[in-house]
């Protein structure tokens, strides 16, 4: 059988060429992929040395901005803790009268307070200073920062003992502020019923510099003209003879008190007027039956409480 050495058939031959096609066409189009200009992401084109921002990051500074929350201290001016606080009413050298009372009138010399505190949880506390720098007591009971005025009734704060006055001494009133923001009770710290306030970062931050805002007036002076210092009564004087069931005591300055005469509980029983004998003593003998009781102490009118007894005693 003859034989053609050095010849492929046609078959092979086909074959080959359209091998040859297909590999040159990819070459050819992986080429042309290498060829094309060089493209970058977001993430490049932020580290590229550009003037200008681009869309994408003058969109994300935009809703930044936008949802930035509230300043915080660390962000505020600085604070001056002696004139953050300005009370312009009483003024220094002013005499304020105890019967007719006056008006305690402020301002913000320090804006950032506006700015920073939410008015409805936070209050400008207001107390009054003696001369050797203790407090006193309280003007009021806190006032927010929509109101920068209060009426002092110093008359009623003296019936209710809230402070005592000394007449010719001098007082003066000091602001400060303090913010009260929503809380939630410590899981670790917080025992039983007693809750141990847990507060936001920021809101902690804000209640520390908070501390910082304070302002004061200059020293000033009380008018006493047409007051009379209430009478006093010495809780130790105070005596149950068991035997006859009498109630005793002293009181200084009143011609007769008023005892309310309480259950163990703290329930009401009922009033009655004592009058004092010229050295000062008072008893009374009342109707009751064996048991543990509370007397409370007041002007004979009932308008100012002479000792804050509450004491329990044992009638027998």
């Amino acid at each position: 059988m003859n034989t053609q050495k050095g010849f492929v058939s046609v078959g092979i031959l086909l074959a080959i060429i359209v091998g040859v096609m297909i590999v040159g066409g990819g070459t050819y189009y992986v080429m042309q992929q290498k060829e094309q200009p060089q493209t970058f992401s977001q993430d490049d084109i932020s580290t590229l040395p550009t003037k200008q921002p681009t869309q994408q990051q003058k969109k994300t500074r935009t809703e930044s901005t936008a949802t930035a929350p509230r300043p915080t201290p660390s962000t505020s001016v600085a604070v001056n803790s002696s004139s953050a606080i300005t009370i312009t009413s009483p003024k220094s050298g002013d005499s304020v009268s105890v019967v007719n009372g006056t008006q305690v009138k402020w301002n913000f010399t320090d804006s950032s307070i506006l700015k920073n505190y939410p008015p409805s949880t936070t209050y400008v506390v207001l107390d009054l200073i003696s001369e050797d720098g203790k407090k006193v007591g309280s003007i009021g009971d806190g006032y927010t920062l929509s109101g920068q005025s209060a009426n002092w009734n110093v008359l009623s704060a003296l019936k209710q003992r809230f402070y005592t006055l000394d007449k010719g001494a001098k007082y003066k009133i000091q602001a400060s502020l303090q913010y009260q923001p929503k809380f939630t009770c410590d899981p670790v710290k917080s025992v039983g019923k007693d809750c141990w306030p847990l507060y936001s970062p920021e809101d902690k931050a804000l209640i520390d510099q908070s501390k910082k805002y304070t302002g004061e007036t200059g020293w000033f002076t009380f008018d006493m003209t047409g007051y009379t210092a209430p009478g006093t009564i010495d809780k130790a004087s105070q005596t149950i003879t068991s035997s006859s069931q009498k109630i005793t005591g002293t009181a200084a300055n009143v011609s007769a008190v008023m005892l309310v005469v309480m259950t163990s509980t703290g329930n009401r029983l009922f009033d009655t007027q004592v009058s004092v004998n010229a050295d000062g003593t008072w008893s009374y003998q009342p109707s009751l039956a064996n048991g543990a009781y509370g007397v409370s102490i007041w002007t004979a009118d009932g308008s100012t409480n002479l000792a804050y007894t509450d004491v329990i005693v044992a009638i027998h």
